[in-house]
């Protein structure tokens, strides 16, 4: 019993040890990021401004989903991998069935 706790503990401590490493450790500072204002211009107060806005006509929109319907074959690659995933799915249920029916006996 003593054993299996201390066995717990080490592969706990290794396990979160890996994980602070992969995150880098923890970084106190935060980088400041210093942005600069948008230059102003002088505005003539003089000049009259134009409100007219020219003719421009729009091209027509591309029909995005035309494009992607032409291939809409599964290859090989993707049959394979959907077959595999339907079986580890069904071995995954059968082993957590039995495991829950197991614990219901128990508990």
């Amino acid at each position: 019993m003593l054993k299996g706790f201390f066995s717990f503990l080490l592969f706990a401590a290794v396990f979160f040890m890996g994980m602070y490493a992969a995150a880098g450790g923890i970084k106190t500072e935060t980088p400041r990021v210093e942005t600069a204002a948008p230059a102003q211009q002088p505005v003539d107060k003089n000049v009259t401004q134009n409100n007219t806005v020219p003719n421009v006509q729009q091209p027509e929109a591309v029909p995005v989903f035309a494009e992607m319907a032409v291939n809409t074959e599964e290859h090989l690659t993707n049959k394979t991998a959907s077959f595999l995933g339907g079986i580890v799915s069904a071995f995954y249920d059968l082993v957590v069935g039995i495991l829950y029916s197991i614990a219901n006996v128990l508990f």
